[in-house]
């Protein structure tokens, strides 16, 4: 669904807010980095959610008539960017379903939004599949990522103190040894 007002449109679906006016993509109010390209793809697929868009209708609004790219390529990039922001998959999507060799459709309940109405967010209707209230504190999308790379981060610090811990005490706990002995050609 499509709101317009004073020129503005906005859709919000799950916890996400979508301007195509001012290309932003947003999660919490807090606005996420998104290619061009995966930004259109979004918005035409929000233009129609339900609807099976196909990748030649992609490849026409994308792409003009004098550009020669590697479609295939190019196009399957933006969409993967696009899932990585939304943290969506292609096997489980919540938002965008592949349709293979034919095109993509947009599966979750996409809102009617004003400009007017984002002060006062209504509340979910029973079996919606919003995500989160639009009024959720804002959260970072690479919340995951950014975890993963603590951890890593904790077990290679852990390791390398291991390693040198060890060598101490290996070290320090040996006997001392003998002097060597060389042998010397006389």
């Amino acid at each position: 669904m499509r709101a317009e007002v004073n020129g503005r449109v906005s859709y919000r679906f799950g916890s996400f807010e979508v301007l195509p006016d001012s290309l932003e993509l947003r999660k919490g109010g807090v606005r996420l980095k998104l290619r061009e390209q995966s930004f259109r793809i979004l918005v035409t697929l929000l233009e129609r959610p339900g609807e099976l868009i196909t990748r030649e209708t992609l490849r026409r609004q994308l792409w003009p008539e004098d550009t020669f790219v590697d479609f295939d390529k190019s196009l399957n990039t933006a969409v993967n960017k696009l899932r990585e922001v939304l943290c969506d998959s292609a096997s489980e999507p919540h938002f965008i379903e592949t349709t293979p060799r034919h095109g993509y459709r947009f599966i979750a309940e996409v809102e009617k939004r004003a400009p007017a109405e984002e002060s006062s967010p209504k509340p979910a209707q029973p079996g919606s599949p919003v995500a989160a209230p639009l009024t959720a504190p804002a959260q970072s999308v690479n919340a995951q990522p950014a975890k993963q790379s603590q951890l890593w981060l904790a077990v290679s610090v852990s390791a390398c103190l291991l390693t040198v811990g060890g060598i101490v005490w290996f070290r320090l706990a040996r006997p001392a040894s003998a002097p060597r002995l060389t042998n010397s050609l006389r």
